[in-house]
């Protein structure tokens, strides 16, 4: 599915983005030493529902228009929270 504002691979690559610069910025390390810990499931896996609330909660602009799907894909997974 396509946002309006951004394609999957486009928020994909913002979320990336973010990530490394917030886990580059940290001192300590705390959240590689979650990751390193507790696993990381790829935002590639995740649903387009929850990339997202990853965008939205890291407040990169995704859109609003977030599809509602099965419970099964509400896995919550938040790694801005880990």
């Amino acid at each position: 599915m396509r946002h309006p504002t951004s394609s999957r691979q486009e928020m994909i690559s913002q979320l990336v983005e973010d990530s490394l610069a917030s886990a580059l910025s940290e001192s300590p390390p705390f959240w590689l030493r979650e990751i390193f810990e507790n696993g990381f499931v790829g935002y590639r896996h995740l649903s387009d529902r929850q990339l997202g609330m990853e965008m939205q909660l890291r407040g990169l602009g995704a859109s609003a228009d977030i599809p509602d799907e099965d419970a099964e894909d509400e896995v919550s997974f938040n790694v801005a929270h880990i």
